[in-house]
């Protein structure tokens, strides 16, 4: 018994097909008259794969039938015989038939679909065919969901490079299986006893949400039943345009599976799957492995998945060869559509093979089965080194450890040498050959051993401690050079040693108390690899009349910074990594490279160093350079970096164009100061000269009425008088010379923390910087943008300073603008804020402030 109404229009549209559908107004009126008027009569109707027709009757008593305009065979039908048919008056029988010249109404499944989908779009991604299909062929599908969510309908192999839709897509190729299969099959495998398993009848309107859910949030969802899962993992290889066994090893798949020998077969059905692409492979073993466990013994007796049935549901949708009858994608996937008859003509035909994929499973799938192994071991291997590196960061190196104990031993060994004018270059070579000596002839490696012997007992003179038997006391005597034996240093003179190279720790271990093992053996790699390392190193830890600075915590502070840049961090909320995730950064590849964090420390206090040396020297801070050397660490490594070779050729160019713009910026001073130079010569009045170029101050002549910037501050000000007020407000840009001020920060309101002045102050810009100093200075600078931290500087070149300390200048008010030499405008971390750099910082403060927003009137 079947029940119509309006209720269920969207029940029956996301049920059938729109092809099968009654598209008018009228048909649905005549078909429901004809429904009620034969509510009496019991029939049954025999469906088979063939078009509906009207079978000719024996003894017919109907008008001839005539031909249509489309050549088609109709028959001639009066008003008589639709009233007769649906029960109404002759008068009311015209309604339901077409006007005399209409269209056809009958028309072919192929033309129908063409009235309403576009033509697919071919997109080339990387030198390969995507097909992304219309959304008219999905009816699910959201207006809002872009191409690159597309699932059903894509091809396998952009599946694989989607991070959407496959989590190790940019991990491991053979890693790389859509979510969809992976998901379906991870429910079919919790629920192998479920009954009916890819037998029982799921409605397409739930398929359809399905579908959504997939494409929407990339993932199926977690609580859903396995019969669902069955039926959305087949619809899914239902909907691929390409077949898993592809097109051109289709007809030896069937072959092979025809093949008599099962031997034989299962040889060739063999060669054929390892000859197919990694992301065709994957799936193919991923879906037969779990056909596989499904039809075991125990568990078949309960969903009733054999051997027949498994490979009778399988073969439809991994083994068929899609039609070559036409060029146009659309086209070809339209005429692939699975009908019943097709279906079953694949069933037939790819069953065996199918069969012998399930049977022979280990076998035939040896070779992927190994490679996936492997590669899940190698990303395993990968994990755990990365969890390492925030493991070693905190982990001590200590004296009782071998590897520990000989790594301090050979940084102090190169420090002693360098001090001593000995060759670091030979020996670090050695260092580097006898790394390699394994693979060397024999004699080669005797050689190398010997070379080595030397720096091998020098290796103890940490170790003041009574030996053990893991290093056994030596004699310090070589051939090579007179080093001090274990009896003759002491460790207060190791400790003097390492002062001189910038670790300035009372004991030699301490300099390691925030960098750990991580840190000694990133200094130890750097020392070795780099030539300059020891002299520079040694330049910037004595007193010259170039800055030094601690050597212990520029490294500590390096290893953190890269740590939490490459997001290595661990904490209790966060006690793993997910890999996943990680491997959707830009420098993920950086990973692949051998000692890539030494690599990255060597090269991040290189650039530590280089704009060290660009300070003046009394403008020198730590705070300051290692800020600067983070943001540029920061913008290098979302270049999508592949190698730390790459970060050195990028920061070389950046470093370069820095340079030239700071040459051309002196080009320009000094084509300033020339011209200042001729205006000095012919200007007599000296009170008219101007100050030095790097500030500007206001004309004399500036006059103002005090009443007119009475009402300027909305609040009292214990630091800006009215003068104060009239000079600075003429120097704000003309956008901001009509606003008030509304004071959002002051010591004597809210204290003298930095961090209660960011949260005042925060999404309000521009803003002034007011400060008074012991002595009554009352100097500051104009901010236009909002004051936040940050690794870099930010602001525009609106931003400028100020200061009441000139008397030479008209009310003291010197106004020290943009040079155009850099862009240093605003700076703020967790210790000061700062405004203005480049050799100086132009404003640099830690307390006892006063903060003034600019707001207009209203």
């Amino acid at each position: 018994m079947m029940i119509f109404s309006m209720a269920c229009e969207h029940l029956i549209r996301n049920n059938y097909e729109e092809w099968s559908l009654v598209r008018c107004s009228e048909g649905l009126g005549l078909f429901l008259e004809l429904v009620i008027a034969l509510r009496e009569v019991h029939f049954a109707i025999e469906v088979n794969g063939e078009p509906f027709y009207v079978p000719e009757q024996a003894e017919s008593t109907e008008p001839e039938p005539t031909e249509s305009n489309s050549g088609e065979m109709v028959s001639t039908i009066t008003d008589a015989d639709i009233a007769a048919a649906v029960g109404a008056s002759p008068s009311r029988a015209g309604s339901f038939l077409p006007p005399p010249d209409a269209e056809p109404v009958l028309v072919e499944l192929e033309d129908v679909k063409d009235l309403e989908i576009q033509e697919a779009e071919t997109v080339t991604e990387e030198e390969e065919d995507c097909i992304q299909l219309p959304s008219a062929l999905f009816p699910h599908r959201l207006k809002d969901i872009k191409p690159w969510q597309y699932v059903f309908g894509v091809s396998l192999a952009s599946l694989s490079k989607n991070p959407y839709h496959s989590r190790y897509a940019l991990i491991d190729p053979l890693l790389a299986l859509p979510n969809i299969v992976d998901d379906c099959v991870a429910i079919l495998r919790e629920n192998p006893d479920t009954p009916r398993l890819f037998r029982a009848t799921v409605l397409s309107i739930r398929l359809n949400q399905l579908r959504e859910i997939v494409e929407t949030e990339g993932s199926v969802p977690k609580d859903l039943d396995p019969q669902c899962a069955g039926a959305l993992l087949l619809d899914f290889l239902k909907n691929l345009p390409d077949s898993i066994v592809t097109d051109d090893k289709y007809d030896a798949f069937v072959a092979a599976g025809q093949l008599r020998d099962e031997d034989a077969s299962v040889r060739n059905i063999t060669c054929l799957v390892n000859d197919l692409p990694v992301h065709c492979q994957i799936v193919l073993k991923r879906v037969i492995n779990l056909m596989n466990f499904l039809q075991q013994p125990e568990h078949c007796e309960q969903n009733g998945v054999d051997v027949v049935t498994a490979s009778s549901v399988l073969a439809p949708v991994i083994a068929f060869k899609k039609d070559s009858g036409s060029g146009l994608p659309s086209e070809r996937t339209r005429a692939r559509t699975h009908s019943q008859y097709q279906d079953v003509r694949y069933a037939a035909v790819g069953a065996q093979v199918v069969e012998r994929m399930i049977e022979h499973y280990a076998t035939i799938f040896h070779d992927v089965r190994v490679q996936v192994v492997d590669a899940l071991e190698r990303l395993e291997a990968k994990k755990e080194a990365l969890r390492m590196v925030s493991h070693q960061m905190k982990l001590q190196p200590q004296m009782n450890f071998l590897s520990d104990r000989q790594q301090l031993n050979e940084i102090s060994r190169l420090f002693r040498d360098h001090l001593e004018g000995g060759d670091i270059t030979s020996t670090a070579n050695n260092a580097v050959t006898a790394q390699s000596a394994e693979s060397s002839k024999s004699e080669t490696a005797t050689d190398l051993e010997t070379e080595t012997q030397p720096n091998t007992t020098t290796n103890l003179e940490l170790d003041l401690r009574r030996p053990t038997a893991a290093t056994p006391p030596t004699s310090a005597t070589s051939s090579g050079g007179s080093s001090p034996t274990t009896s003759e240093i002491t460790e207060q003179e190791l400790v003097s040693i390492w002062e001189q190279f910038g670790f300035n720790r009372p004991t030699i271990l301490g300099n390691f108390e925030k960098g750990g093992v991580l840190m000694l053996r990133a200094i130890l790699y750097w020392l070795k690899n780099d030539p300059d390392a020891l002299s520079l190193l040694k330049m910037r830890a004595l007193p010259s009349e170039l800055p030094s600075y601690d050597a212990g915590l520029v490294a500590s502070s390096i290893c953190e910074s890269l740590v939490k840049l490459l997001k290595l961090f661990l904490s209790p909320k966060h006690p793993e990594i997910d890999i996943v995730t990680m491997s959707l950064e830009p420098f993920w590849e950086l990973f692949d490279e051998d000692m890539y964090f030494s690599k990255l420390f060597m090269f991040m206090f290189q650039v530590y160093d280089q704009l060290w040396s660009e300070l003046d020297p009394k403008a020198a801070s730590f705070t300051r350079v290692i800020t600067e050397t983070e943001g540029i660490m920061n913008e290098l490594l979302k270049k999508a970096p592949i190698t730390v070779h790459d970060l050195r050729m990028e920061w070389e160019e950046i470093r370069t164009r820095r340079l030239d713009e700071g040459e051309e910026v002196l080009e320009m001073q000094a084509e300033l100061v020339e011209d200042e130079a001729f205006r000095i010569a012919e200007l007599a009045d000296q009170s008219l000269l101007s100050p030095p170029l790097r500030y500007s101050k206001k004309k004399p002549s500036f006059d103002y009425n005090p009443d007119d910037y009475k009402s300027k501050l909305m609040e009292s000000s214990s630091i800006l008088e009215i003068e104060h007020i009239a000079y600075i407000d003429h120097a704000l840009p003309i956008t901001s010379q009509l606003c008030r001020w509304y004071r959002i920060y002051s010591v004597e309101a809210n204290g003298s923390s930095l961090e209660t002045l960011l949260i005042l102050a925060k999404k309000q810009s521009p803003t002034l910087l007011v400060v008074k100093d012991a002595g009554g200075n009352v100097f500051g600078g104009f901010a236009s943008d909002e004051w936040h931290h940050a690794f870099h500087y930010y602001g525009t070149g609106e931003s400028f300073l100020f200061s009441f300390a000139n008397p030479s200048a008209a009310g003291g008010f010197v106004k020290y603008q943009w040079s155009r030499k850099n862009s240093y405008f605003m700076l703020c971390s967790d210790e000061s804020l700062i405004m203005g750099g480049g050799g100086n910082f132009g404003l640099f403060l830690v307390s006892t402030v006063e903060l003034l927003t600019v707001r207009d009137e209203d």
